[in-house]
């Protein structure tokens, strides 16, 4: 009987996580097969897969999110997404931490190679900067998606907001859930290239992870400073601080060279591919 005790003593933080990632799954497989969450018919099987697709932010849909789901359904979609788009090591920590009254110096030394932390102790100030910092982007992304919006698409402000919350954090979480028939591929969304350019930029900034991202925004805070210290004529130190780690410049070397060749070798066939036709 002691195996089946559910209690601080008898749990790893390993074993919680997988056990609140699958009752996640659970939860949303049951509120997506409620009378308010459809608007037609869904089959168990395809309820699990569209909540394990949102936690697991795969973007793989059995159904069509707009006609099949009620605003309801849309909206548990968007928290599944949002839990699972915080990761593993995130809700394993804090798991860990609610249910232990605290989390094991083994588990805070993953924990702190994983975010690039400098000492054991900044951990669970790390993590808060995480939430923190998902809540801010997510926000900031949310309102800039809400004014590259054409009024007369969608009328109705309230429909904007979701909207642009949803895309929002399908995007930092690269979910790739739309709640557009056709994603967006959809006419009158298909040339609102502000939109596509908010979308792509969320992309970017979420799938670099979030140590890179708050390695990031520490070097922006140091640049920020020294300019400060400049314009205000104050004295700095001739001391060149290593803010940006290797880890992160590989990241962002690595991320921004394939997006550009990718993105030139697209172009060129484009380009290429109909002159080919032209001259047969």
């Amino acid at each position: 009987m002691k195996y089946l005790q559910f209690n601080r003593s008898s749990i790893s933080p390993t074993q919680l996580f997988i056990l609140s990632f699958m009752l996640l799954i659970l939860i949303g497989t049951i509120l997506l097969q409620l009378p308010i969450s459809l608007n037609k018919d869904l089959s168990v099987v395809d309820a699990l897969f569209t909540s394990t697709s949102a936690v697991c932010v795969t973007g793989l849909v059995v159904v069509n999110t707009n006609t099949h789901f009620t605003l309801f359904g849309q909206t548990v979609i968007m928290i599944l997404i949002q839990a699972g788009g915080l990761g593993i090591l995130t809700f394993s920590s804090y798991f860990s931490y609610f249910f232990k009254g605290g989390s094991s110096y083994e588990h805070q030394l993953a924990t702190k190679d994983y975010m690039n932390a400098e000492k054991v102790g900044e951990v669970f100030i790390m993590l808060k900067r995480i939430l923190l910092i998902t809540l801010i982007v997510e926000a900031f992304g949310a309102l800039l998606i809400y004014l590259s919006l054409n009024a007369q698409v969608i009328p109705n402000w309230e429909e904007r907001i979701f909207f642009a919350v949803f895309h929002a954090i399908s995007s930092f979480c690269n979910a790739g859930f739309s709640t557009l028939p056709n994603g967006l591929m959809e006419e009158t969304y298909v040339n609102n290239y502000n939109l596509q350019l908010i979308i792509i930029l969320l992309f970017v900034f979420g799938g670099l992870g979030f140590p890179i991202v708050i390695n990031v925004l520490k070097y922006f805070k140091h640049i920020a400073n020294r300019l400060m210290m400049r314009l205000t004529k104050r004295k700095q130190d001739n001391y060149k601080a290593r803010v940006l780690n290797i880890n992160s410049k590989v990241n962002l070397i690595t991320t921004f060279s394939l997006i550009v060749i990718a993105t030139i070798i697209l172009f060129s066939r484009s380009i290429i591919i109909p002159l080919l036709h032209m001259k047969e």
